[in-house]
């Protein structure tokens, strides 16, 4: 490849990237299925590699190169609770839990942050993408299913939906479980 088919091929790539992060902080909709979002980043970090390491003694991307590591450094230092976050969700450490339900539904147990505990989410497929119907602290979700298990949920149903939460109903073998989960 050229110089300008390597950096426009980067830019549709890094413009793709940022595309899905924004559809999926401000909708809640991703691409279908768990390891795309993560094939995505993980070929992103690789081409960025790429692009520094072979076009190093261009002025923009000795700046581009230094603007990453200042970053990546500016998220090292709280913690590392910001750079943990990349890292887990980045290359799919996240998820614990995953399981496949009937009518294109998923119910995952993930941890964002090293900090927290875990989100049970629920998610609708389509044909290329999905959506987040909803998410409740796993912790406050095991204290109210009583002796039923995550692992044993069957399928689950929107009762009903609101702009900011859904009424979800979850079929356990022995009991169904209502609870009310929020969307993000």
């Amino acid at each position: 490849m050229t110089i300008a088919r390597d950096k426009q091929a980067y830019a549709v790539l890094t413009c793709v990237l940022f595309l899905n992060l924004l559809l999926d902080i401000s909708a809640g909709v991703s691409i279908r299925g768990y390891w795309p979002d993560r094939i995505l980043f993980i070929g992103w970090l690789v081409f960025t590699l790429y692009i520094i390491i072979h076009y190093f003694k261009q002025r923009l991307i000795k700046i581009y190169a230094g603007l990453l590591v200042f970053l990546t450094v500016l998220s090292i230092l709280p913690m590392g609770i910001i750079f943990m976050g990349i890292v887990i969700t980045g290359f799919g450490m996240d998820a614990t839990f995953r399981k496949e339900l009937p009518d294109h539904y998923r119910i995952q147990l993930s941890a964002k942050s090293p900090m927290v505990r875990g989100d049970v989410e629920i998610i609708k497929t389509y044909v290329v993408a999905e959506r987040l119907e909803g998410s409740v602290s796993y912790i406050e979700m095991r204290d109210n299913i009583g002796t039923a298990k995550l692992e044993d949920v069957q399928s689950v149903q929107v009762v009903q939906s609101w702009r900011d939460s859904s009424r979800i109903a979850l079929q356990f073998p022995d009991t169904t479980v209502q609870y009310t989960f929020f969307k993000k």
